[in-house]
C-alpha cells in the first residue's frame, strides 16, 4: 500500500494513452492506493468512476512543491499552501 503519492514508478506502456495526464513524460506515474478498509467513501468513489469509464483511478493532486516536502498531514498542506493563500489574499 502507498497511502501517499510519495513514490514512483513505471506506468503500463498499454496504459499510458489511457491515464495521460497522470503519466510523466518518462513514463512514471506517482501512486497513491486507497483501500475500502481504510477510506470507504473514496474508494467506492474511484469504483463508481471506475464503472463508468473503465479506469479504475482518479487523477488526485498533491499540494507538493518543488524543494518542499510532500503534503502527507493536514499541518503540511497547510503549511505548503499558506504562503500563496496570503499572496493571493493581499493581491485582490
Amino acid at each position: 500500500m502507498v497511502p501517499f503519492m510519495m513514490q514512483v514508478f513505471q506506468v503500463r506502456a498499454d496504459k499510458r494513452a489511457a491515464i495521460p495526464a497522470v503519466t510523466h513524460v518518462d513514463g512514471s506515474g506517482r501512486l497513491q492506493t486507497v483501500s475500502r478498509r481504510s477510506n470507504p467513501r473514496y474508494h467506492r468513489l474511484i469504483e463508481t468512476f471506475r464503472d463508468g469509464t473503465g479506469v479504475p483511478m482518479l487523477l488526485n493532486t498533491s499540494f507538493t512543491r518543488m524543494s518542499r516536502w510532500s503534503a502527507d498531514r493536514t499541518r503540511r498542506s497547510t503549511a505548503s499552501c499558506a504562503p500563496r493563500w496570503t499572496r493571493s489574499s493581499w493581491a485582490t
